[in-house]
């Protein structure tokens, strides 16, 4: 089992060494199985064209994570900007290129990053 790596902040994962970097995000390996699908809403890019139910409040949900952090001084600039600035470390932790631009990229991890935080915090 690859062990995280905290203080290397360009890498997802180590199998053995340090120096060797692994993805931590792959396809499923059997596509097609029902299962393996997304059925309600989809996080990551690899199914992010998907028309799947939940999708449509995933921006509801990023305007109330951004309401509840508004009085600490971070509005929707600041978390783009964190995102920008995670860009290359999120991408690396994928198994294949992504055909994303930089600003698809981000914005799909910070509408998927507080629906995730959104829905947890409501269940």
């Amino acid at each position: 089992m690859p062990k995280p790596i905290h203080d290397d902040g360009d890498t997802c994962f180590s199998t053995s060494s340090p120096s060797s970097v692994s993805p931590s995000i792959f396809r499923t390996p059997c596509l097609g199985l029902q299962f393996q699908e997304p059925q309600l809403a989809s996080i990551g890019p690899y199914h992010c064209t998907k028309n799947l139910p939940l999708q449509q409040y995933k921006y509801s949900f990023l305007d109330s994570f951004i309401s509840g952090t508004k009085s600490q001084g971070k509005d929707l600039r600041f978390y783009v900007q964190q995102m920008m600035s995670l860009e290359w470390r999120a991408r690396r932790c994928y198994s294949e290129d992504l055909s994303m631009s930089s600003s698809e990229f981000v914005e799909l991890m910070l509408l998927d990053g507080c629906f995730v935080i959104e829905v947890l915090r409501h269940v």
